[in-house]
């Protein structure tokens, strides 16, 4: 496990090498069980994403995509549908 997490685990994150805002449009999806980052991490860099969309899924974890696949899939659709406005 320790390899693997040594592999996985990223030397800076993306907000800090680039501490500018990103200003395109953004989808960012949490699990309310995710305990491997937690959804609270994400949500704090809501101000590095000014136009970023931040949804918290319950009866979900890490994989929310795997986790929740239909509700993952209509908010997909709909952010798609949403960024050109």
């Amino acid at each position: 496990m320790d390899r693997i997490a040594a592999d996985y685990a990223l030397d800076a994150l993306p907000e800090e090498l680039h501490p500018e805002p990103f200003t395109a449009p953004a989808l960012h999806l949490f699990g309310r069980q995710d305990d491997v980052v937690g959804y609270e991490n994400g949500l704090a860099l809501r101000d590095h994403y000014p136009r970023g969309s931040f949804v918290v899924l319950d009866g979900a974890g890490h994989n929310v995509h795997l986790e929740q696949p239909g509700i993952t899939a209509a908010l997909i659709r709909d952010w798609l549908a949403r960024i050109d406005r």
